[in-house]
């Protein structure tokens, strides 16, 4: 009996962390747009070199102040990661325990999801921060005359991968964690078929 009590308080307890860790991740992303945009209205303010061009002034500005709210939504991205891959020794002892199969099999679907999303994120993020940081790093290793070009480069490139660059993966990573979060729940109110115990009908008494 005691065993059975064990393993039932076990499973909900595990679960019971990997839902916190998965609404403190599902938190992350919501709010980093938030707190993106609000980043927004205070720009960074980079003074232009005295011979760039009336048309290119406040491009430098411009280009650092989104830079650090696109840096925003991918830290919080890196960290909402972190947090569920923190919380994966957790997830598997839940399923492991969890007494209902079906809650069960979605929290093992919902982790595979997690995890091919997780390798997806990184081959877009690769195949889109790539070459962009790479084509910067030269640049930036020039005069500090030619920022201003720099500047504008960067932005005009930076504007052709913001759909790719913030909302594919953005996006893919809200569905993971909603799932996640979904299928923490379900495993975390899984019963043990003992638990719930069959009504017994009153039985009539002999006649004496």
């Amino acid at each position: 009996m005691s065993s059975t009590m064990h393993s039932k308080r076990d499973h909900r307890d595990l679960a019971r962390v990997w839902v916190v860790l998965s609404s403190i991740a599902l938190a992350l992303l919501f709010l980093a747009p938030g707190v993106a945009l609000v980043l927004l209205v205070f720009p960074i303010f980079i003074e232009d070199p005295p011979n760039t061009m009336p048309a290119f002034r406040g491009v430098n500005t411009l280009f650092f102040t989104v830079v650090r709210s696109v840096l925003v939504c991918v830290v919080a991205a890196l960290a909402a990661n972190a947090l569920i891959l923190a919380s994966l020794p957790a997830v598997i002892r839940a399923i492991k325990h969890c007494p209902t199969p079906g809650a069960a099999r979605f929290g093992k679907i919902s982790a595979i999801v997690f995890g091919v999303g997780l390798v997806f994120n990184a081959v877009v993020w690769g195949v889109v921060l790539g070459p962009w940081f790479l084509s910067l790093f030269p640049a930036l290793q020039e005069s500090a005359r030619t920022l201003g070009s720099i500047g504008s480069k960067a932005f005009e490139k930076l504007s052709y991968f913001t759909y790719p660059l913030v909302l594919a993966p953005f996006v893919f990573d809200v569905v993971r964690f909603i799932a996640m979060l979904i299928a923490g729940i379900a495993v975390s109110t899984a019963r043990h078929k003992s638990a719930v115990l069959p009504a017994v009908a009153p039985t009539a008494q002999a006649p004496r």
